[in-house]
């Protein structure tokens, strides 16, 4: 009796977790459609670093707004955080892919 009352509590807890993992499933669903929406489209798995980071800021920063709004200080914070790192990233990445300003003209006269 005391094995079946165990199995019993088991089932219900893979039941309320299964129950928990659809209800977040679809809350990252949700989420995932209203950030494409807010954010724009995804970049391609191929697009160009600066393009996968500037991408993430906004999420990130879409994030942040999201936990602020509801007192998620830690979520809030760490967001933020990566954030300002991705748009750092994406910003250095496109100056150093840029020519120097100068450099076109002084090979021309040169």
């Amino acid at each position: 009796m005391g094995l079946q009352k165990s199995d019993r509590l088991t089932d219900r807890q893979n039941a309320t977790g299964t129950e928990a993992g659809a209800q977040t499933d679809a809350l990252v669903v949700e989420l995932r459609k209203a950030l494409d929406h807010t954010v724009g489209a995804r970049p391609a798995i191929d697009a160009e670093p600066e393009a996968l980071a500037a991408y993430v800021s906004a999420m990130a920063k879409e994030l942040a707004r999201m936990c602020q709004a509801k007192g998620l200080e830690t979520l809030t914070f760490l967001l933020t955080m990566a954030h300002i790192e991705a748009e750092n990233l994406s910003r250095a990445m496109t100056e150093t892919r840029r020519p120097a300003a100068g450099r076109g003209a002084s090979l021309e006269s040169a």
